[in-house]
């Protein structure tokens, strides 16, 4: 009874993604549908859309090879939780984020892991060559610059007084790095972990631009010519739909002074608010909140790390309060 709703996921996910040009909202929505197994305990059967999802698309998250390492382990499969360590070695997993992961010290008795240690430098050269290094240099110049400026802003005390300094000292270098950005998408593709790798420089100076204050976010026109351009990033893999949602819901939630409803990240849900959320997390292949905080729960029972995202706002569960 197990097998056929699996069957079924597999083959209309492999339809669906031959038939769209391998869209990445098809392999978001595929992964999805393997953490609802995970919260429902199945996780053989999780690992089963993950191996699917390893064979149809030539790039893969890294999320997704950390997940199915564990996954493996879970199930007692230990040659195959080397086999995704090895592919997450190559897709960019650091020594220092496998050391944090305790759930792994599993694996540290297995004559394999000497193995992995030898070969770990070769692998992730493999992770490198990969990227352009070129455009992954500049991002992080400017990311840097970026939170140079933000830092700065902390020192004025007044919410009045940010906003003053957000518009007059930080808008006008923002709108040149989003300028550069924008010609960067044109030219290569969104910069994201598929072009210039692991990071959140992306991530990081699109939600300080979209939140420097109400006034400018009504008032700009770079963010809304890049949003349609980081969507069309989500479809071809070049962006994460969590990053994009993150940066998404600083727009919406600055710009409407907090009375439009975004992914629940940011701002805080109310129960009439959940089913807009939803929607809006299914459009773009996101799994539901309910999903994500199943998970949660899964991570404190097994201890496995499912990387959930959404850092520093939402480290946990997204929790959904009432209307007064």
């Amino acid at each position: 009874m197990k097998i056929i709703p699996i069957a079924c996921i597999l083959i209309s996910t492999n339809l669906m993604a031959s038939q769209n040009q391998l869209n990445y909202v098809i392999y978001h929505r595929q992964i999805v549908q393997a953490e609802k197994l995970i919260v429902n305990e199945k996780f053989e059967d999780a690992l089963k859309i993950y191996e699917q999802t390893f064979s149809t698309y030539d790039f893969v998250f890294l999320r997704e090879y950390k997940v199915a390492t564990q996954l493996a382990l879970q199930v007692g499969n230990h040659e195959r939780a080397f086999a995704y360590l090895r592919k997450g070695i190559s897709a960019g997993w650091s020594r220092k984020s496998i050391r944090k992961n305790k759930y792994l010290s599993g694996l540290r008795d297995y004559e394999e892991w000497k193995s992995i240690k030898e070969e770990y430098n070769t692998l992730y050269r493999q992770y490198e060559a990969g990227l352009n290094l070129e455009i992954g240099e500049e991002m992080h110049g400017m990311y840097k610059k970026d939170q140079w400026k933000a830092f700065q802003g902390l020192f004025t005390f007044s919410s009045n007084a940010q906003d003053r300094f957000a518009e007059k000292r930080f808008a006008p270098y923002s709108e040149k790095r989003l300028t550069r950005i924008i010609e960067i998408v044109d030219g290569y593709g969104c910069p994201g972990e598929k072009l210039v790798g692991n990071s959140l420089w992306l991530w990081g100076m699109l939600s300080h631009h979209n939140s420097i204050s109400q006034r400018h976010a009504k008032q700009d026109t770079l963010y809304p010519n890049l949003r349609p351009k980081l969507l069309k990033g989500i479809q071809s893999g070049e962006m994460s739909p969590i990053d994009f949602a993150i940066i998404d819901e600083w727009y919406i939630i600055v710009k409407s002074a907090r009375k439009e409803i975004a992914y629940g990240y940011v701002h805080e849900l109310t129960q009439e608010d959940l089913v807009v959320a939803n929607e809006q997390r299914k459009e773009i292949g996101m799994r539901s909140i309910k999903t994500r905080n199943g998970l949660v729960d899964i991570q404190n029972k097994t201890r496995m790390n499912f990387y959930l995202g959404g850092q520093p706002w939402q480290d946990g569960k997204i929790t959904v309060g009432s209307k007064l």
